[in-house]
């Protein structure tokens, strides 16, 4: 179960953008990415009705998609967590 005490957005001076292109340089900065939006991604597939532990893995699928297709990446719209 995934326990946090935040709203589940994690502010930063940084925009997406940024994240993306310094995660683009050196793997090791998607985390970043990736805390600013576990929990948004993680309550959004709770609400569509997977369990906790079907989300947990969702979650990490996402992310795991993403990493993988970072260089795909163009800012429009909502930015990454879109």
């Amino acid at each position: 179960m995934v326990s946090e005490t935040t709203t589940g957005f994690v502010p930063t001076s940084r925009g997406d953008e940024a994240l993306v292109a310094a995660a683009l340089e050196d793997r090791a900065q998607f985390a970043a990415l990736y805390q600013r939006y576990r929990l948004p991604v993680y309550r959004y597939l709770r609400a569509r009705g997977a369990d906790d532990d079907l989300a947990l893995e969702l979650t990490a699928v996402t992310f795991e998609k993403a990493l993988v297709s970072l260089h795909r990446f163009r800012p429009r719209g909502g930015g990454f967590g879109a």
